[in-house]
């Protein structure tokens, strides 16, 4: 890496930048001669691209739009892209969600005599992402009771 300051010694440049006799009375206080950086107040808030990206998230949040980070399990990434995606195109979170997330109602036949295992079997034929939802939701019984 290259030096941008001309190659002079320390002392050398102190003094030329400060007269005589304020460079000396520094040494007899007990000061060395330094060189530092300073912050540069006529530095812009960013780059172009900052800039760029500052004005199109305030552009999206009048629109009432606002980028929002989450993890969540591998499953459920496609369900939430295709959410946001569509619910950002105009329609209805309530209609996607609907489509989404169907509602799923399970025929009993005889399930609940054969205990809670049968009564969940009917979630097996759903995709992976529905079911983790499903148990994820659904109390550890399987059955719910209204009061």
């Amino acid at each position: 890496m290259t030096n941008p300051i001309p190659s002079a010694s320390a002392g050398d440049a102190i003094e030329g930048d400060a007269p005589a006799d304020v460079a000396d009375a520094a040494r007899e206080l007990g000061l060395k001669p330094v060189r530092a950086w300073v912050a540069d107040e006529s530095k812009k808030d960013g780059t172009a691209g900052a800039q760029r990206t500052r004005r199109s998230r305030e552009k999206a949040e009048q629109h009432g739009l606002k980028q929002l980070s989450v993890t969540l399990p591998v499953e459920l990434h496609a369900m939430v892209k295709t959410l946001a995606a569509r619910t950002k195109a105009g329609e209805p979170p309530g209609a996607v969600m609907a489509e989404l997330l169907p509602a799923v109602v399970p025929v009993r036949t005889g399930a609940a005599a054969q205990g809670n295992e049968a009564s969940t079997a009917w979630m097996d034929s759903l995709p992976a992402w529905r079911r983790w939802l499903l148990r994820w939701l659904l109390p550890a019984t399987g059955e719910r009771h209204m009061p």
